[in-house]
């Protein structure tokens, strides 16, 4: 399991303060990444019981998708810790539910009712404004290491203008 997780976790060292102010939580909250094997597709999951963040690290493609998902669960955390997203459990149907704003939505049972849940809309869309964020401070470090190692030449000048004829 040791797959990337060193890689992994010094990007998300590095440039924590920077994911939590995307998602818009303290960078000092609470919550545990625990880098696991998922089962299937699942690259990251939130447990709101335990306040613990899985990520499978074998499954990330590049550092992008990796702060992508973890921008996506961090969006969860911050769901549940909001009280806006909730687990409620039916008595008449004996499954958990999730409560986003207080209605009610019974598990899902395709891809796409899961997929187009509002609560997991806004987890992508958080996930894409970490990647945005982390894109953007890396293209200014490249920009500035490229400034520093290149230095401006100043223009060279003819010594006289030709005269006019």
């Amino acid at each position: 399991m040791q797959h990337n997780v060193d890689r992994w976790t010094r990007t998300i060292e590095r440039n924590w303060a920077l994911i939590c102010k995307v998602v818009g939580i303290s960078e000092y909250e609470g919550v545990i990444i625990n880098w696991r094997p998922i089962r299937g597709a699942t690259k990251g999951s939130y447990c709101s019981s335990k306040q613990v963040i899985n990520m499978d690290s074998r499954k990330f493609d590049s550092t992008h998708d990796m702060i992508d998902t973890l921008g996506h669960e961090l969006t969860h955390y911050k769901q549940y810790n909001d009280g806006v997203l909730e687990q409620d459990w039916n008595d008449n149907t004996m499954k958990w539910e999730c409560v986003w704003h207080g209605e009610h939505y019974k598990q899902a049972s395709t891809y796409n009712s899961y997929f187009n849940r509002p609560w997991e809309v806004e987890a992508r869309a958080g996930g894409s404004k970490v990647v945005k964020a982390y894109s953007q401070k890396i293209r200014t470090i490249l920009e500035k290491r490229k400034a520093a190692k290149s230095p401006q030449k100043a223009p060279v000048f003819a010594q006289k203008a030709p005269e006019e004829v």
